[in-house]
């Protein structure tokens, strides 16, 4: 790997700095949303379409992990780790959000 005078380390650690207050205001955000969204009555009819979505999500989201993991450790980059890191935490979390959900989505005796 090229040595770089500037060292580009660093820079990825100030970009990491910077990206953080971003990532606290779309959780803010969403965690608005989620509440709005708790005392809507709104009832999803055919929610076969977003498990589709979420459950293709899923395994585009893994494989491309794995992918950055690879070029992470190939490249010595800090900032594409992290980056695969919070992708394989979208995994995970998507995963326990569709396996949380399955229980409501099932028809429980009713005709």
């Amino acid at each position: 790997m090229k040595k770089h005078p500037f060292g580009h380390g660093k820079m990825e650690g100030i970009s990491a700095l910077m990206f953080r207050p971003s990532w606290y205001w779309a959780q803010a955000v969403l965690s608005s949303i989620r509440q709005y969204s708790a005392l809507s009555t709104v009832q999803v009819i055919k929610p076969d379409a977003g498990i589709a979505v979420m459950v293709i999500s899923i395994i585009a989201s893994y494989f491309l992990s794995r992918h950055l993991r690879r070029v992470a450790k190939a490249t010595e980059s800090t900032a594409i780790d992290a980056s695969a890191q919070n992708i394989s935490a979208d995994v995970y979390s998507a995963a326990g959000v569709l396996l949380g959900c399955w229980p409501c989505l099932l028809p429980l005796g009713n005709p």
